[in-house]
């Protein structure tokens, strides 16, 4: 049985009332780092199909996504029916709207490089 995600993780307006009128807190985009750790090559394999298809891949086990509050939960929930709940990980941070990564090594793309329509964090590069 697949763990219910907490609330906290959704976007939401603000308690004090700011935030856009009319926006339901399920319709606002956030940005999610998606890891993930499969025992078996089969459900690896499965589980990388599903989570290609909604992120972009940072490492090898490792995605951002950019998406409201339901599309997570349709992601995980189609997740957990891929994973064994005692052999396999599957975690999801929430990525704080200004943050800065800092990043050593092989980068993801070369200096310069944009992608077109997607928007990825400070110091994603």
């Amino acid at each position: 049985m697949a763990e219910r995600w907490p609330r906290r993780w959704k976007a939401r307006r603000s308690r004090t009332g700011g935030g856009r009128r009319g926006a339901d807190s399920s319709s606002l985009q956030r940005g999610y780092l998606l890891c993930y750790d499969i025992a078996d090559p089969v459900r690896l394999r499965r589980v990388h199909r599903v989570v290609k298809e909604h992120g972009l891949r940072i490492q090898y086990s490792v995605y951002l996504l950019e998406v409201n509050g339901s599309g997570l939960d349709r992601i995980l929930s189609e997740l957990s029916s891929h994973i064994h709940s005692v052999k396999d990980d599957v975690r999801v941070y929430p990525i704080p709207r200004r943050c800065r990564a800092q990043v050593l090594g092989r980068r993801i793309f070369d200096i310069g490089v944009t992608l077109a329509g997607t928007q990825l964090p400070g110091g994603f590069t």
